[in-house]
């Protein structure tokens, strides 16, 4: 059965854009700025979309394991 992850963590992005976790963590916390989200509410892969410019089918062939 494959995963098909709905949240983007900061290690996800580290994976995806090959930046160090304090960078990651940085960016998660402007996506959610852009998004109007709170601390502690999660971001999702159309968020992250949605603020990178990346498509869907991209960002989860490069979560794939």
């Amino acid at each position: 059965m494959q995963k098909n992850p709905v949240v983007i963590t900061p290690k996800d992005i580290q994976r995806i854009m090959g930046y160090c976790y304090k960078t990651a963590c940085r960016i998660q916390r402007r996506i959610r700025q852009f998004t109007g989200k709170r601390p502690g509410q999660i971001i999702t892969i159309d968020d992250f979309c949605t603020y990178t410019g990346l498509t869907r089918e991209n960002v989860r062939m490069l979560l794939q394991d």
